[in-house]
């Protein structure tokens, strides 16, 4: 109705991010699951300079035409198109093919997620990265939203997180994910969190 996703995370984005992305030296912002690209875009509209992640070629493509329109220095984003994990196992991702009405906005990982598209999905392997390979310097907002994975992106930042000063973290968890077999459990998130 106002043009907002998910109002009370883009004003707590918004908040978090203003200040420090207006300064001259603007701040960098971290997006691993970009997906459409809405809060990399919020960030570069903010000034923020931007590093994002994000493995399903149709929604990078999106997400790279809205990032486009803001005519900002191509030194000021960088987008990846792949997964990021502590392991260098190759990641299979999954994403709708759109033939389907199912969410154009999820992803398989590793055969995980993608039930609901039937045989109505295309697929791609990954070699993931480190962000403690990627990012090497102070980060102002890290958001994490990666279908489940989230704890393994977080431990590919422990060197991140030992090393530069990373102000905000936002991650998404999905607890139907974390009691399956070979995936995350509650308890790894929880553990590293405490070591932040």
């Amino acid at each position: 109705e106002r043009g907002v996703l998910e109002p009370a995370i883009t004003a707590l984005w918004q908040g978090l991010v203003k200040e420090a992305c207006s300064k001259p030296n603007s701040a960098l912002v971290v997006d691993v699951g970009v997906n459409w690209g809405y809060y990399s875009l919020l960030s570069s509209q903010l000034g923020c300079r931007l590093i994002g992640f994000e493995p399903v070629p149709l929604f990078l493509e999106v997400a790279m035409v809205n990032m486009a329109s803001l005519n900002k220095p191509k030194r000021h984003i960088k987008l990846y198109n792949t997964v990021v994990s502590n392991s260098n196992s190759v990641v299979n991702i999954c994403y709708p093919d759109g033939s389907t009405s199912a969410n154009m906005g999820t992803a398989g990982v590793n055969g995980y997620n993608d039930w609901h598209w039937e045989n109505k999905k295309k697929c791609g392997n990954h070699t993931p990265v480190s962000l403690s390979n990627v990012i090497r310097e102070d980060v102002c907002l890290l958001k994490v939203d990666c279908e489940g994975m989230e704890p393994f992106v977080m431990l590919s930042a422990d060197d991140l997180l030992k090393n530069y000063h990373v102000s905000n973290v936002i991650l998404e968890y999905s607890p139907f994910l974390s009691n399956r077999p070979g995936l995350p459990t509650k308890q790894m998130l929880v553990d590293f969190l405490h070591r932040m």
